[in-house]
């Protein structure tokens, strides 16, 4: 019997041990008096939310929208998982064109996302960098694309994809027009785009069509992403 009793208190004392190294392995608010077990590598889920806070559009706000742009960027390149990392966000950094570029110049592969005083959200992608004294920029793959539409503008001319000016924030550009731009002061002087004549992207069929017929407008929210394939 003795013998029995010494192997069941080691039996009990390693199970002790396994439950107090999962413990420490868990996020740790469910477990407020362990924090002295807890590895210091792993992140509670408050904390994984608190970092990640600013990785979410404030503008894209359902599983709709999100889809038409990461379905469209996966068909540009498949097989690989899309992640967005934010870069820059009007509301957070300034509407100053200089701010725009000092944070999105030579990165390649950004979305821009733009939300109107109307309620349009309306931006365009582009493999590109935005770096450059009055350049176009050569790009197959720019889109535009419209989430009150649920449609995508591919590019038609790829010599006029982007035009980059250390002047103005983004332009979705074209040989006649830009087809759509930031202005610098973009709170105030907000964007424009252009008629249908005159765009350089597929499918834009009516004047000002991604801002409900009106040339141009406000910005109430300005996001640019990252995307990173993996």
């Amino acid at each position: 019997m003795m013998h029995l009793k010494e192997n069941f208190d080691t039996r009990m004392e390693q199970f002790q041990n396994e439950l107090i190294n999962i413990k420490s392995q868990l996020p740790q608010q469910n477990y407020p008096n362990n924090n002295i077990n807890r590895n210091p590598n792993l992140r509670t889920s408050q904390e994984i939310l608190e970092q990640n806070k600013n990785e979410i559009s404030t503008i894209i706000n359902n599983n709709l929208e999100l889809n038409l742009l990461s379905n469209k960027i996966r068909q540009l390149y498949p097989g690989k998982n899309v992640i967005y990392n934010l870069l820059y966000r009007k509301s957070r950094d300034s509407d100053k064109a200089k701010v725009f570029h000092s944070k999105c110049d030579k990165i390649k592969g950004t979305l821009i996302i733009i939300k109107t005083s109307k309620g349009y959200k309306i931006g365009g992608y582009t493999n590109e960098t935005w770096e450059g004294n009055n350049a176009y920029k050569i790009d197959n793959t720019a889109f535009l694309f419209s989430l009150n539409y649920n449609k995508i503008y591919d590019v038609k001319n790829n010599k006029f994809a982007i035009y980059c000016s250390p002047f103005f924030g983004p332009i979705f550009c074209g040989d006649k027009a830009p087809t759509l731009l930031v202005h610098d002061n973009a709170e105030i002087k907000g964007g424009e785009c252009c008629g249908a004549n005159d765009s350089n992207y597929q499918g834009y069929l009516d004047d000002y069509e991604i801002n409900g017929g009106q040339k141009n407008f406000r910005i109430t929210e300005l996001e640019v992403f990252k995307v990173t394939l993996n």
